[in-house]
C-alpha cells in the first residue's frame, strides 16, 4: 500500500482560522485527535455582580444626562413629577454602588437628599447634600404640590417644619441592600386643580409614576 501523503499548501488565514475553532490536530495512528485550543483566562464572562453594577453605572449616567438639560417648563406638574422620580432612582442606584444608605426629606417648600455617614468618632448622622450636582435641595414652584400619602389612610400627611439641618431625618430611606421604604407621594397642582400624579415606591426599590391609574 502507498503510504505516501500529498501535501496540500493552506493559506495562513485558514490555518489561523482551524486552530482558532479546534485548536491543533496531532495524528495517532489514522485517526485525528482534536486538542482544544486554550482560553484566555482574560476572556472570561462578565459576573453576575459585575453585570449588575455596570446596569447601575449605566443608569446613573442617563439620569445625570437628563438632569443636566433645563427642562424650561419647571412648573409643570407632570415634568416635577417625572424629575423627582428619576432623582429617586438615582439615589436608589448610588446607596447600592457606595454601599451607603441614603434617605429623601420633605421641606416646606420642596425636597432634599441625604446620606448616613460616620464622624471620626464612629457616630452616624443623616448629611443633607448641599454641593451634589444632581441630588442637590430642590425647591418646587408655586405651583406644584407635591405630599407624602399615608398608605392606609390615603390621606395626606402634613411635612413638618425644619429649624436646623442637624434634626434632618429622611421619611423615605434607601439601604445599601437596594430596599427602601415603601411609599406613596402626590405631586399636583398646588391649586388643587389640573391632573396629578402619583409616585409609589414598593419595598424592593422599583419605583413607578401613575396618574389615573396609568403607570408610567
Amino acid at each position: 500500500m502507498d503510504n505516501r501523503v500529498e501535501m496540500v499548501s493552506t493559506p495562513i488565514s485558514e490555518i489561523g482560522i482551524c486552530k482558532k475553532l479546534f485548536g491543533n490536530l496531532r495524528r495517532r495512528g489514522d485517526d485525528p485527535i482534536v486538542v482544544p485550543a486554550r482560553r484566555n483566562g482574560n476572556n472570561a464572562g462578565f459576573t453576575l455582580l459585575e453585570l449588575i453594577v455596570v446596569i447601575a453605572i449605566v443608569g446613573i449616567a442617563g439620569t445625570m444626562a437628563m438632569m443636566s438639560f433645563d427642562f424650561g417648563g419647571s412648573n409643570n406638574v407632570r415634568v416635577e413629577a417625572k424629575r423627582l422620580v428619576s432623582l429617586i432612582r438615582l439615589a436608589i442606584d448610588e446607596s447600592i454602588i457606595q454601599g451607603s444608605d441614603m434617605g429623601l426629606e420633605f421641606t416646606p417648600d420642596g425636597y432634599r437628599f441625604l446620606r448616613f455617614e460616620y464622624d471620626g468618632q464612629g457616630i452616624g448622622n443623616w448629611r443633607v447634600l448641599e454641593t451634589e450636582s444632581v441630588l442637590r435641595p430642590r425647591t418646587l414652584p408655586e405651583t406644584v404640590a407635591l405630599t407624602p400619602i399615608d398608605p392606609d389612610s390615603g390621606a395626606g400627611v402634613q411635612i413638618p417644619t425644619l429649624e436646623d439641618n442637624d434634626s434632618s431625618q429622611p421619611r423615605i430611606v434607601f439601604l445599601s441592600s437596594g430596599e427602601i421604604t415603601p411609599f406613596q407621594l402626590s405631586v399636583s397642582d398646588g391649586g388643587g386643580e389640573g391632573k396629578g400624579y402619583r409616585i409609589v415606591g414598593e419595598w424592593d426599590g422599583s419605583v413607578v409614576l401613575k396618574t389615573h391609574g396609568m403607570e408610567n
